[in-house]
């Protein structure tokens, strides 16, 4: 019964991201559809569906702060794991070793999260959801800067203000963040929303979900495997398996959250390595090969991994 029923609830999802891999594959669209979708997605309707959802949400009963000292201390310990293996194991240099740490703790809680987290556990996953996804980036990208300014890798004291400038203005234009602190301020301001308008938000909130999960199927037809795949191979199995493990346990065991945020937590921990690790690769300079092969391997294997953490909190009782 516990194998049917996580199939039953996993099935969907993975029909829409095979659907929009087979569509490619066959080459029944060209890479310019594939673009455009993304950028739908990315760009207006997943913020649309967080804005909206956040707007309505009643925020003052949430309290932030278990969820993100149970969620952070498990990126910090994944994180601080990925960039010590890199750096003695694998005997990669500090830019390297930084960005295997980025490869093995930042999930992809954006794009691929929010259509996942909507689809298994509605509207209401997505509060949790988008409180973990406001402040990801910004985390890992001011610690990444901080620490790579500090051991070296000849960057200046004119190159980290570049990073940090650059950093910020990411940060300020990013579609899915603006849409949480907009969303949090309305509900926390108590406006109303008029019903033609909230009823027009609805109907493009509810196209974000398959429309996302179409394309995530879509561009995983552009992914591929460069070069070895044994830093890639160990990254992966921190993100996929260490990272959800112990998200779960300081959710479920330390802080005791509600089943739903315990759940939502857990699988945004096993989330494929988010995109965004290649832009640390590019603006270190460092395990570029590796990083893709990490988020290619993290992503074709998400139905199954997702799979796998939603059984195993059906028989911890989540």
């Amino acid at each position: 019964m516990l194998f049917f029923s996580v199939i039953s609830t996993i099935f969907p999802i993975f029909i829409l991201i095979a659907l929009g891999y087979i569509t490619m594959y066959l080459g029944l669209f060209k890479k310019e559809v594939s673009d455009a979708l993304m950028s739908l997605s990315t760009k207006l309707l997943l913020p649309l569906l967080l804005f909206q959802t956040l707007s309505v949400a009643n925020l003052t009963l949430n309290n932030p702060l278990p969820l993100w000292v149970g969620y952070y201390s498990s990126v910090l310990i994944v994180f601080s794991l990925g960039t010590l293996i890199a750096l003695f194991v694998m005997r990669k240099n500090a830019p390297e070793a930084i960005v295997g740490g980025v490869a093995s703790a930042y999930g992809n809680t954006g794009f691929m999260g929010i259509p996942l987290i909507t689809s298994l556990f509605g509207r209401d996953g997505l509060i949790p959801m988008a409180l973990i996804s406001a402040i990801q980036l910004p985390l890992i990208m001011i610690t990444s800067v901080a620490l790579m300014s500090i051991i070296g890798n000849g960057t200046s004291k004119t190159s980290f203000r570049t990073m940090l400038t650059d950093t910020s203005s990411k940060l300020l234009t990013n579609p899915i963040i603006i849409a949480t602190v907009l969303g949090a301020l309305w509900s926390l301001a108590g406006f109303k929303m008029p019903n033609f308008l909230s009823n027009t938000l609805d109907l493009l909130a509810d196209a974000a979900t398959p429309i996302a999960l179409l394309s995530v199927g879509m561009i995983m037809v552009n992914y591929g495997i460069r070069g070895t795949l044994v830093g890639a191979t160990v990254f992966s199995l921190l993100k996929l398996l260490l990272m959800p493990f112990t998200v779960y346990f300081f959710t479920a065991h330390v802080f005791d959250m509600s089943s739903l945020w315990v759940s939502v937590a857990t699988i945004a921990a096993a989330l494929p390595t988010g995109v965004n690790s290649i832009m640390f690769a590019n603006m270190f300079n460092a395990n570029k090969a590796t990083t893709t092969n990490t988020i290619t391997l993290t992503s074709i294997t998400i139905v199954f991994s997702i799979f796998f953490w939603l059984c195993f909190l059906k028989v911890k009782g989540f």
